[in-house]
């Protein structure tokens, strides 16, 4: 029996007179699918057993303002389109990837759906028998996820409050890859007033810092620190047994109720 598989193709932009980059690449390159020379090249009857559906692209992320992604869709649609003339390929499905954000400083402004719905559908006009998808990722779950560490150590350094967790980057590899702290809060309440705090892991790197934060000043060892929006890139994007720390257990709230999924392991239980 022969299974003929459904195929995008992903396609690699030049952007010129672009600086803003991430993690994704947006304007520089990448290892993330060929350009449109290099795909231009390719017989699609020469693969009779490939069903090629459409196009894929996806090199921004984390996009909280609206007129930037219609800025970006607008210039990707006509490339994308000229390149199916070139293949003499049928575009049903434009996939634009990802990008939607979400916010993590404070003064970040959340991305309103009903703006994006507008762009996509100015969008649906340009290409109207063209079916365009999306990669929601981030948008859809990141806002869902925490991180919980406790306070190990506390001490002063040259003027400046250091606070040491009992987790950092083995457990939460984001904030330090892309110097992006991602929001945190004590859990305990008091009347102390907010005073910067570099807030570290445990690891002997400089890399294990999840950021600088405003804290009430009698933050002490015992605390819990609760960081927000770790729903997406979390503990699976970490390096969870370097230096052999404790891995972190893992719980689900749901439904009113709470159910730990995975227990706290020790480095004895792995290192056999």
């Amino acid at each position: 029996m022969t299974f003929t598989p459904n195929v995008l193709l992903r396609v690699q932009l030049n952007w010129d007179n672009v600086a803003d980059n991430n993690v994704l690449g947006g304007a520089t390159l990448t290892p993330f699918g060929l350009s449109q020379n290099e795909w231009a090249q390719l017989k699609l009857v020469d693969f009779p057993n490939v069903n090629f559906k459409g196009l894929h692209i996806f090199q921004w992320g984390n996009i909280l303002d609206p007129l930037q992604l219609a800025k970006i869709w607008q210039a990707i649609i006509p490339q994308l389109q000229q390149l199916a003339k070139t293949l003499d390929l049928t575009l049903e499905i434009i996939d634009l990837g990802g990008g939607l954000g979400i916010p993590y400083a404070q003064d970040d402004q959340a991305l309103q759906w009903n703006q994006v719905q507008t762009v996509l559908q100015t969008l649906q006009t340009i290409c109207p028998k063209t079916e365009i998808w999306m990669e929601l990722g981030r948008y859809a779950i990141g806002t869902f996820g925490c991180y919980l560490a406790q306070v190990v150590d506390r001490k002063s350094i040259n003027g400046h409050e250091i606070l040491v967790l009992s987790g950092g980057v083995n457990h939460l590899l984001r904030p330090g890859i892309i110097n992006q702290p991602l929001p945190a809060t004590r859990l305990r309440k008091s009347n102390a007033i907010l005073t910067t705090m570099e807030v570290h892991g445990p690891l002997c790197t400089s890399l294990d810092k999840l950021g600088s934060f405003e804290l009430p000043n009698d933050t002490e060892i015992g605390d819990w620190l609760l960081f927000s929006q770790c729903g997406a890139y979390g503990f699976t994007e970490s390096m969870p047994w370097f230096l052999c720390h404790t891995l972190p257990a893992e719980v689900i709230f749901k439904h009113n109720k709470v159910e730990i999924i995975r227990y706290p392991e020790q480095p004895e239980s792995w290192m056999k």
